[in-house]
């Protein structure tokens, strides 16, 4: 029995689902509002005898490995591996030198439940003065670690753990008298990777007489581990997923007590990059869920200025930028305690990072000059990452205004920079170079999934009539033949995953592999015809602006053709569930 067939025995689709969503019993399925999207009617439903799940309002669908993998965010091999963790399966493919040493794990939970338990009574009315309320502070274990040297390192010691993991999670250095603890005095936020556990921690000095010493640092973090590295780290991601999914786009705050202090305002879909700059690996974190970033900033430019290096890799990795304009110069924490609404109406109220800086700039340079100079260094380079000609175009315009010019001189200026040559001249060398590989959209896991199950099959029954009568269906849906879209499409590492998650699902159902295979291929038709229709309804508002009738009437056609194919997939798709 391989692994897969193993956890699924111990594991049900309702087990699994459940653990995330409220399901409802509703006859031989069970129903929910769907987690992928946001919805008032559940249209969200789980066949228990099938082992699958399916929504019927934005189509996704599958079994407990493909939930795990869109509702965390996660590869197939993650997905997998929480499973198998979670039914007591062992993963024999799963080499222990690329695993990290649970050992980091446990001393890290250690001392957070330590640090918890040593939350004194002064530094909770601290949190509480900030504007926390209880249930917060237990929410997001903050916790206190008194003076002392070694205070964490000898309860430690006493708790069985060795110098070398104590040393190894950077909760303790060695010194000439012996170790000594990292973090004294201050109050401890636990900072958790994407499953939850605890991997590194912030410390921000506080002591309970008010007298710490002035050479301390306001905020300490924790060293590069293996388990901890800050660029590759989302403060409250854990936490901030799902809502991020939900709400189809993420807030991105500069520090714990902003985030905090937005999670409990009701803001959850927000994170925070920790005394860092937004890095590429953090970006990839967000895309897993949306392509629309919100930054927040004070009302000044000090935080613009700070966020620059991330404005600059958000757009060339084509996200939707907006800003987020805290009113009275406040940060977000200091806002949301005075009053929440003033936040929640600043978020409602954010703008594409373009228009922000225009007005944000005409602020600060008084002389027309200095504007428009400000204007042509630190905006005009941003309209070359915009891939959309008519987003492109609307900026443009709104730049000409803001500067009392043509629009052909900012396209002049804009001509100066291109895209495929680097950041713009007053971010250059900070910025890093995109990724390889595209996010995990709907479309590109269909393709995936599809192109590992005929990539697998391929090579297993090489020849067979049921293989290539597959292939053709493939070619014709994508445009290209199997090795050649994947060869355009992905690096060879994702389609070695890809086959290698095939062959993990599909090992043993060879009676089923017909109607696998036409599931795979349903889904992937359903993905492409899907972004072509919202392609389509781009081109029809343009149509209409241009009041070019015959385009707009080709145009509703053509997405009425697209309309009755999609609700014939999803007709097959509900019949096969």
């Amino acid at each position: 029995m391989t692994p897969v067939e193993q956890i699924k025995e111990k594991l049900s689709i309702v087990d699994v689902v459940s653990s995330y969503v409220k399901l409802e019993k509703a006859g031989l399925y069970f129903k929910a509002r769907c987690p992928f999207h946001n919805e008032k009617t559940p249209s969200f439903f789980v066949s228990p005898q099938r082992g699958s799940y399916h929504c019927f309002g934005c189509g996704r669908g599958g079994d407990i490995f493909s939930f795990v993998q869109e509702i965390e965010g996660a590869e197939f091999k993650e997905a997998l591996k929480t499973l198998a963790e979670r039914a007591g399966v062992k993963l024999q493919s799963f080499s222990k030198e690329n695993r990290p040493d649970d050992t980091l794990y446990r001393v890290m939970e250690e001392a957070a439940s330590f640090y918890e338990k040593n939350l004194s009574q002064s530094a909770r009315d601290y949190l509480k003065a900030r504007g926390l309320t209880d249930e917060t502070i237990k929410e997001f274990r903050l916790g206190y670690t008194r003076s002392g040297w070694s205070v964490l390192y000898d309860h430690l010691k006493s708790a069985g753990f060795d110098d070398t993991a104590i040393e190894r999670a950077g909760l303790a250095s060695r010194g000439k008298s012996g170790f000594f603890d990292r973090f004294r005095d201050r109050i401890m936020f636990p900072i958790t990777d994407a499953s939850g556990r605890v991997i590194a921690f912030t410390g921000r000095t506080f002591s309970p007489d008010g007298k710490a010493p002035e050479d301390a640092a306001k905020y300490v973090n924790s060293p590069e581990t293996p388990l901890y590295n800050k660029s590759q780290v989302l403060y409250g991601y854990d936490k901030a997923k799902r809502d991020i999914m939900k709400e189809n786009f993420c807030v991105v705050v500069e520090g714990q007590m902003d985030l905090i202090m937005a999670h409990q305002a009701g803001t959850k879909n927000s994170v925070a990059v920790s005394g860092t700059a937004l890095s590429e690996q953090h970006l990839r974190l967000i895309k897993r869920f949306t392509d629309r970033i919100a930054f927040s900033f004070d009302s000044d430019s000090a935080g613009v200025s700070a966020s620059k290096r991330g404005i600059d890799i958000a757009l060339s990795q084509g996200f939707d930028v907006s800003a987020i304009s805290v009113p009275e110069s406040k940060d977000p924490a200091d806002c949301i305690k005075e009053n929440p609404e003033l936040w929640h109406n600043a978020v409602q109220a954010r703008v594409h990072i373009i228009t922000f800086l225009l007005s944000a700039f005409r602020s600060v340079h008084q002389e027309e000059s200095a504007f428009r100079r400000a204007v042509e260094k630190e905006i005009i380079p941003y309209l070359s990452y915009i891939a959309s000609p008519i987003e492109r175009g609307h900026f443009i315009h709104e730049i000409s205004s803001a500067l009392g010019i043509s629009e052909k001189h900012v396209e002049e200026a804009l001509g100066k920079y291109d895209k495929t040559k680097g950041a713009p001249p007053a971010l250059g060398a900070q910025t890093e170079t995109p990724p390889d590989s595209k996010a995990q959209t709907p479309r590109r896991r269909a393709e995936m999934n599809a192109l590992g199950f005929i990539l697998w099959q391929t090579e297993k029954d090489k020849g067979l009539e049921s293989a290539a009568a597959i292939r053709r269906e493939f070619e014709h849906i994508a445009g290209a033949t199997p090795e050649a879209f994947a060869k355009n499409n992905f690096n060879e590492k994702e389609i070695e995953d890809a086959i290698f998650q095939a062959e993990i699902l599909y090992a043993n159902t060879e009676s089923l592999q017909e109607s696998i295979s036409k599931e795979l291929l349903l889904a992937l038709e359903q993905s492409n015809l899907e972004e072509r229709f919202q392609k389509l309804l781009s081109e029809l508002k343009r149509a209409e602006q241009d009041k070019d009738q015959v385009r707009a009437i080709d145009i509703v056609g053509e997405c009425q053709k697209i309309s009755r194919r999609l609700e014939e997939i999803k007709s097959s798709r509900h019949r096969n569930l």
